[in-house]
């Protein structure tokens, strides 16, 4: 691989890969050097053609319209407290106690529907874990199923 060339800035004449150094740049831009939060010369400003360009089908978050599921009145803390419980306080895919996780356990929904609170729906996982449903959906709704029935099985 070649080496990057090195040029001397336009305005200070120091060495670099481009045509204004890093500090050179944020003079013109207006930047002090640690600058951050409210002192920032871009803090509160709005950028317009940005939101116009992000909305609607053109943002990658774009759901075809769909509005966010609201949980029903019955999903408390209480009520994911006891599902918790119930699978000891462990993940129901990696078996990671929720100490070792240093924070609470996700309660996931098996059939991803919201409104479904029956608990032989629902399942403690980790957020690593809870992640890795997002995607393909058949193949962990079997898998999650099976794990649920296999573990009622052994408590009989």
């Amino acid at each position: 691989m070649g080496r990057i060339k090195k040029i001397k800035c336009k305005d200070c004449g120091k060495l670099c890969c481009k045509l204004r150094c890093h500090s050179c740049a944020n003079k013109i831009k207006g930047i002090k050097k640690g600058q951050i939060g409210t002192s920032h010369p871009m803090f509160g400003k709005k950028r317009p053609e940005h939101s116009i360009r992000m909305k609607g089908k053109n943002n990658p978050n774009y759901k075809g319209g769909a509005t966010p599921v609201i949980y029903p009145l019955g999903w408390t803390k209480i009520f994911k407290e006891r599902i918790r419980f119930r699978d000891n306080y462990k993940c129901q895919i990696c078996s990671c106690h929720e100490v070792d996780c240093l924070r609470k356990l996700h309660i996931h929904h098996i059939d991803y529907n919201k409104n479904n609170l029956n608990p032989k729906n629902l399942i403690s996982l980790c957020h690593s874990c809870h992640m890795k449903t997002n995607g393909n959906r058949d193949y962990w709704i079997i898998c999650l199923s099976e794990k649920l029935l296999h573990r009622e099985l052994t408590w009989q």
